[in-house]
This record gives structure tokens, C-alpha cells and sequence, in this order.
């Protein structure tokens, strides 16, 4: 049995939203926080000027970090912790916005990318997946005056 993989994408219903999961497994890191300060300026203004782009939620991690580097009370815990990973979702219009930032600003990911080299041990990968459904509740805003 053959499945036409296009025939089967063109079938489903169209897509408000499209989520890109950018995933890396990290280095337990001290310097962690710098590096990261330090690549995604660029990255973030970069991705927030490309049409198409609706928003991101950063830094969903999994895995043992000090957070606040409270790396212990006499010595450095680095080896002693798990790697992190972490994800990143991107929102976008389409799945052709996404790939047209990647495209367009492939420099600006390849830099971004190598300041962080030395604790990268694997990844970035980025799969994106088109939200075709969704019963999730809307969002309410609390404010307070």
C-alpha cells in the first residue's frame, strides 16, 4: 500500500496557526545564562520583524538546572546534573512563513547557533506541525486596578 503524503497534507482542513517545536539537548552549564543572553538577542528581534510570525514561548525545559546559578554551597555541581532540554515554540500564519524566516535570515540562525556550540550536544531540530483543531479554552485576561 502506498500513501500519497501531499494528497494526504492538502486534505486536511486549513490551519490558523502552525507551531514550530525547536528542540536542543544542552550542556549543564555555569555560563549557560551568558551564552543564551548573548545568541538570542539577534535571534529573537530577527524572528519578531518576519511576516507571518505570531509569537514563541521560551525555555520549556526538562531535565536538572540550577536555576538562579545556585550551583551549590562549595562547589561547581555542573558535572554532577543532567543535560537540559530545551524547547522552543514559534507561532506562525503558515508553514511557508516559517520556512521563508529560515530562508531569508539562514545567517542569523547559523551565528546565533554557534555561540552556543560549546554546549550543544544535540540538535536544533525543528519540526512544525499546523494546529488543525483545537478545544482548548480561551484565554482570560485578570487585571487588577
Amino acid at each position: 500500500m502506498t500513501v500519497d503524503i501531499k494528497q494526504l497534507f492538502d486534505a486536511e482542513p486549513k490551519s490558523p496557526l502552525c507551531v514550530a517545536i525547536n528542540r536542543v539537548l544542552i550542556k549543564n552549564d555555569p555560563n549557560l545564562m551568558s551564552m543564551m543572553r548573548q545568541a538570542s538577542a539577534k535571534m529573537c528581534l530577527t524572528t519578531a520583524l518576519t511576516p507571518g510570525f505570531k509569537g514563541f514561548d521560551l525555555m520549556k525545559q526538562l531535565g536538572a538546572c540550577p536555576m538562579g546559578m545556585r550551583w551549590g554551597a562549595s562547589s561547581d555541581m555542573g558535572d554532577q546534573l543532567s543535560h537540559i532540554w530545551i524547547d522552543q515554540f514559534t507561532y506562525w500564519d503558515s508553514w511557508e512563513d516559517h520556512e521563508s524566516f529560515h530562508e531569508t535570515f539562514e545567517d542569523v540562525v547559523v551565528d546565533t547557533c554557534a555561540k552556543c556550540g560549546e554546549v550543544l550536544y544535540e540538535g536544533p531540530e525543528e519540526p512544525i506541525f499546523r494546529v488543525v483543531h483545537s478545544d482548548l479554552p480561551k484565554l482570560i485576561a485578570l487585571i487588577s486596578r
